[in-house]
């Protein structure tokens, strides 16, 4: 079995005490599939803990797929979009705010305060 996971977290891996997050489900299991590779059973133990965070209806399965979770009730998707356009969305959203935060290292809070004013007022939040 291959995991995918980055170099720089591999380590942490080892240690139990370090929490392990399950993301990007299905793009990560479309890639492991295209690599021969299989999925870990999710045990029991996982499995209770994720009862207790998800939704209801969630599918119970690896890769978890909350996005897709989120979209069961609804045929068809609202707006006619897919889910993979509002995960796209939200990555890019995600990625604009990390770009941010990396360059607003070592600036000062009121430059960071113009620089956020700026991007509300310009709908790019």
């Amino acid at each position: 079995m291959r995991v995918d996971c980055p170099p720089v977290c591999q380590p942490m891996l080892a240690n139990p005490a370090i929490p392990l997050w399950i993301t990007e489900g299905q793009k990560k299991a479309d890639a492991l599939a295209s690599l021969e590779g299989t999925l870990a059973t999710l045990g029991e133990d996982t499995l209770a803990a994720l009862d207790a965070l998800l939704p209801p209806n969630w599918s119970r399965a690896n890769p978890v797929d909350v996005i897709g979770d989120a979209f069961t009730p609804y045929d068809p998707v609202p707006f006619g979009l897919s889910p993979s356009d509002f995960t796209d969305f939200a990555i890019s959203q995600f990625q604009k705010r990390m770009d941010r935060l990396d360059r607003s290292r070592g600036a000062s809070l009121d430059e960071i305060n113009r620089v956020t004013l700026a991007v509300i007022e310009l709908g790019d939040a």
